[in-house]
């Protein structure tokens, strides 16, 4: 191989990662695990249509227990995005505030959603959508803010000119830190708010619980940063250790502990959690000159390996990114050949998802790339291609 070409297959490499909002690559081994056996899992796939413009634009933000979707789509013309509301085969304009444009970012089971839209004065405002009326927020959470997330009571966590805030029936409660500025990421259906807290020194993580806005700390370096939290107040991430060590960890009852990686002197990342506080994301394994991480499932105490789909050499590479209360965990992994494909890892097996929806009628056209979300109904928020028309937004649901 020479440099151009190692050069490229870098690049691949660190733009698989991204693609998961992952760091980048660590060492891994060759452990594939490819399965289409009998009595496997299958999906019907449904692709999320654009409101009219290049479907290779529209972006996908959350999913609910029922399978809808919300995000930001391009009009006709690509020059806007509205928020959509995706359900049943249809995705619908949520409009704007009076302004031109506006993006969904949250959604909850009752199909309420959060985001930020523009105004007629020419301010950007958070809203909520409930019940067929995006409602501006700005009067009480204040101007130039956004809904990041939402919860099943309807409560918004979000940052405007007044600083991070919870929204709370009608009223807005402002989190701040001495720390710093609190920037909020998730709410759970307790209320509880995870995020960063910004300032000019390293980065570090807050939760706001009980009234109260916690830095959680590290696991002994000088920086952590949470990426999920479940719905018992547990958080995990990934944090430096005393020897510069980046390590996923799981923060509960007030003490943060290390799920430490796959081998002595590997790096973790935590990236999801579940009720039960199941944790996925990705670890480093020792696999000579190549680097790279595989997904791992961490329960009761153990990190488990889960391989990939075949991937080996400078494709020796998988990530977790979401997991549900039954622990199945999805993705994304490289395959024999070097393509990009997602995973469902259930009861032991690691699946390419591409060949559960085999029976689908967009299956020869369908490439699914990754996953963002997996849902306690059965329901998957897909990435991928379809090659007739460029849709890159797909929802899965197993069929009973």
């Amino acid at each position: 191989m020479d440099d151009s070409q190692h050069q490229m297959l870098t690049l691949a490499r660190y733009a698989f990662f991204a693609i998961l909002g992952l760091p980048g690559p660590y060492v891994l081994s060759a452990s594939a695990q490819a399965s289409s056996s009998s009595g496997a899992p299958a999906f019907s796939v449904a692709e999320i249509p654009s409101l009219g413009g290049n479907p290779a634009l529209l972006l996908a933000t959350g999913i609910n227990d029922a399978g809808q979707v919300t995000g930001s789509s391009y009009i006709a013309g690509n020059a806007i995005t509205h928020a959509f509301l995706y359900s049943d085969g249809v995705t619908q304009d949520l409009g704007t505030l009076g302004g031109s444009e506006s993006d969904g970012s949250g959604i909850n089971n009752a199909a309420e959603i959060t985001g930020l839209a523009d105004a007629a004065n020419g301010t950007i405002n958070a809203f909520l959508y409930r019940d067929g009326v995006m409602h501006n927020l700005g009067s009480v959470v204040g101007i130039d803010s956004v809904g990041y997330a939402i919860n099943e009571s309807g409560q918004i966590i979000g940052s405007s000119q007044g600083g991070a805030f919870l929204y709370s029936r009608g009223a807005a409660q402002y989190l701040t830190s001495s720390a710093g500025t609190l920037s909020p990421s998730a709410i759970n259906a307790a209320g509880e708010v995870l995020g960063m807290v910004a300032s000019n020194g390293p980065s570090q993580t807050f939760l706001y619980s009980g009234a109260v806005v916690s830095v959680l700390g590290t696991l002994g370096g000088n920086s952590t940063h949470g990426t999920a939290l479940n719905k018992s107040g547990q958080v995990t991430g990934y944090s430096l250790n005393a020897g510069g060590t980046q390590l996923a960890f799981l923060y509960s009852n007030g003490v943060m502990q290390s799920l430490g990686s796959l081998w002595a002197l590997g790096a973790s990342t935590g990236a999801a959690i579940n009720a039960s506080g199941q944790v996925t994301g990705s670890a480093s394994v020792p696999d000579g000159e190549y680097s790279g991480t595989h997904a791992f499932l961490y329960s009761n105490g153990v990190m488990q390996d889960l391989g990939t789909l075949g991937g080996s050499g400078m494709y020796d590479l998988s990530g977790g990114q979401a997991i549900n209360a039954a622990g199945e965990v999805t993705g994304a992994s490289y395959t024999a050949s070097g393509a990009q494909h997602a995973f469902l890892f259930t009861k032991g097996t690691l699946y390419d998802l591409n060949s559960l929806i085999a029976a689908s009628p967009l299956a020869p056209y369908v490439t699914l790339t990754g996953t963002t979300a997996i849902t306690d109904t059965g329901y998957l928020l897909a990435q991928g291609v379809d090659t007739r028309n460029g849709s890159i937004w797909f929802v899965l649901h197993r069929q009973r």
